[in-house]
């Protein structure tokens, strides 16, 4: 059965546009050029948590209760998840930061800018390790799950592994076409690590992606496939290691067993576009995410078919469906049956073989439709009547705030209206707190400087009177004020 592509939505300004989902896997995080960083609850959220981190945001990451995002202001900044609150700049470079990524257990990042720099930063204590080496921009970097190596790609045609304790560059392939900047990149060289062990690095060259040997750096296996007409530009292993996902630069996906070499899943994108970065679920639940220049952002399910799914995963599926109070419930009213029925009444139930035997016919529709024709009979103190689940409500939307078009976000200095009439401006500082009208024709009124003591956020002007008012209580009364 094919994967299942939802439609594209849009989430940013026409641009790169990067990804992340935090660690429960109930939340999507995107930044792009539009200087804004949001929160999804799932793709279908139409009221995601939009945060302004400057003009451009060029890369993000979640982990720890915490999200990282890199901006044309040349730092790294963290933020506190979900509100979003600053935490304080993590990293300063020279250029904008082109990727960057958590370890594990999200105490560390390790990020990568067009200043050739690669910085491996501390979360708690801001102390950083730098390497140098690479002569021109970073593409991507990718650390270890061990914590012992990083891998790096660059615009000047290498791919380099370097040992952390000594920060040298242990092994380098010259691999990639060079160029002087990431823009012009016909690759982003997004390179894998297989999670846990770290056993393979994979790195997606032209029209293949390449497994490379821990240790010894070897390459041990290549990925490709006869519908791959275009460069191969990302690489992400599966949380379980067993697959890889990769992305071409015409919007081509796939996805391919590690064991087999077998490509087991192919998705183009809808309208043909590049794609900016292609995540895993860390649920997994065999979701990929994915944005594209465009800045849209859409969702491939169930991408690992059921016959390629291991073993463990398949009966880890079934053991959710009786799993705690569930579980007792139905092995206690298997007993219960049990011990009504005259002639079994004295044997004992085996509860450990009953939930054995009920996930086996839960993952084998023949054996269901069997059971279902004999009534179950064939399992002793079988249960008959299943509760139904409680109907689930949809969500509450929470009341947008007011807000006035035209005007600006509520920062130190902002424009609370602007239109054919004129201009009104607030400055809310330590030293200042007033508002500044002002008439594009000065023949209709001469300009006015007001102090804010009421607290005023909306503004109205005509040629007739300025309108300004703000939020106000039972006992306020003057929360509105007009001026002519």
């Amino acid at each position: 059965m094919p994967a299942v592509r939802t439609s594209m939505r849009f989430a940013h300004s026409e641009g790169y546009t990067d990804l992340s989902f935090d660690e429960t896997g109930c939340y999507l995080l995107t930044c792009g050029s539009d200087g804004d960083a949001r929160i999804w609850k799932g793709l279908e959220d139409d009221d995601a948590v939009s945060h302004c981190i400057g003009d451009k945001a060029y890369a993000i990451a979640c982990k720890g209760g915490r999200f990282a995002t890199a901006s044309d202001t040349m730092s790294i900044q963290l933020h506190k998840f979900p509100d979003g609150a600053p935490d304080g700049v993590l990293a300063r470079f020279t250029a904008p930061v082109t990727h960057m990524c958590f370890n594990k257990q999200g105490t560390m990042i390790l990020a990568g800018s067009s200043d050739f720099m690669i910085k491996l930063v501390v979360v708690e204590d801001r102390s950083s390790r730098v390497f140098y080496g690479h002569q021109a921009p970073i593409l991507s970097v990718a650390l270890d799950p061990l914590e012992e190596y990083i891998a790096s790609s660059s615009c000047d045609g290498t791919v380099r592994i370097w040992t952390i304790a000594d920060q040298v560059s242990e092994m380098s392939w010259n691999i990639l076409p060079k160029c002087n900047d990431i823009t012009f990149s016909k690759t982003l060289c997004r390179i894998s690590w297989k999670p846990g062990s770290g056993e393979f690095v994979a790195v997606p060259i032209e029209k293949e992606v390449r497994l490379y040997a821990r240790d010894t750096w070897e390459l041990v296996q290549t990925l490709t496939d006869d519908q791959i007409k275009e460069v191969v530009s990302i690489a992400a292993f599966s949380p379980c290691g067993n697959f890889l996902a990769a992305a071409c630069i015409d919007g081509l996906m796939l996805v391919w067993s590690i064991n087999s070499s077998k490509c087991i899943e192919r998705q183009k994108h809808e309208k043909g576009f590049t794609v900016c970065n292609l995540v895993w679920n860390p649920k997994g639940n065999n979701e990929l995410a994915y944005t594209d220049v465009q800045g849209q952002v859409g969702t491939l399910e169930d991408v690992i078919p059921n016959d390629c799914q291991p073993q463990s995963a398949a009966v880890g599926a079934a053991s959710d469906l009786f799993a705690d109070d569930d579980e007792d419930f139905m092995l206690t009213a298997a007993a219960q049956a049990a011990a009504g029925d005259g002639d079994d009444s004295n044997d004992d139930m085996d509860f450990s073989a009953q939930k054995k035997r009920l996930q086996a016919l839960l993952h084998d529709d023949d054996s269901m439709d069997t059971a279902a024709a004999d009534g179950f009979t064939n399992l002793p103190g079988a249960v008959e009547e299943l509760a139904v689940p409680a109907a689930r409500l949809p969500p509450q939307t929470a009341l947008q705030s007011a807000f006035q078009p035209g005007s600006t976000p509520e920062l130190s200095h902002r424009f609370m209206v602007w239109n054919s009439v004129g201009v009104v401006r607030a400055y809310n500082t330590e030293e200042e707190n007033s508002i500044d009208i002002e008439f594009h024709d000065t023949a209709t009124h001469h300009a006015m400087h007001i102090s804010n003591h009421l607290e005023l956020t909306l503004a109205d002007i005509s040629a007739e009177a300025v309108l300004l008012a703000g939020e106000g209580d039972s006992t306020d009364t003057e929360s509105t004020t007009a001026a002519r």
